[in-house]
């Protein structure tokens, strides 16, 4: 996960300074595969991107480096999602967003989800106000309000 961090972290820098999307750098999957060959018996040149200048493929491995020298105590943990059982009082809010939502949809002749997706309904139902600020926009938070 470290070395993970530092490449991507990399491939940010790149892509600013290239002025194109990071994907266009280096693309997820062989993110994960040079990390994970990073940390591996396998050799790295097999995994590194031939097309790369000398000086990106340098930096590359600079980062690669970076990573491997994080002491264990500073490696970075994958996200835990926490699991939570939605009320009976929150399913009936949903519901009742979801009318709402789905009502003005109608009217100007959207797609609902336009408006609010299932998973914006459904932080919305557990604190209207406090959820409005942050996952709606303007326009969104008038028409459901």
């Amino acid at each position: 996960m470290a070395v993970l961090r530092e490449i991507w972290h990399w491939r940010e820098r790149e892509a600013i300074a290239a002025n194109r999307p990071p994907y266009f750098i280096v693309s997820h999957e062989t993110l994960i595969e040079l990390a994970t060959t990073a940390t591996s018996d396998r050799p790295l040149e097999d995994v590194l991107p031939r097309r790369f200048s000398d000086r990106r493929r340098q930096t590359l491995l600079d980062a690669i480096a970076e990573g491997l020298a994080v002491p264990v105590r500073d490696h970075p943990h994958p996200v835990r999602q926490v699991g939570r059982r939605t009320t009976d009082a929150q399913k009936r809010r949903v519901m009742e967003l979801q009318k709402r939502r789905d009502a003005k949809a109608k009217e100007l002749a959207i797609d609902p989800t336009i408006i609010a997706s299932r998973a914006m309904l459904m932080e919305l139902a557990d604190d209207f106000d406090a959820a409005a600020g942050t996952v709606l926009m303007k326009w969104q938070h008038e028409l459901l309000k």
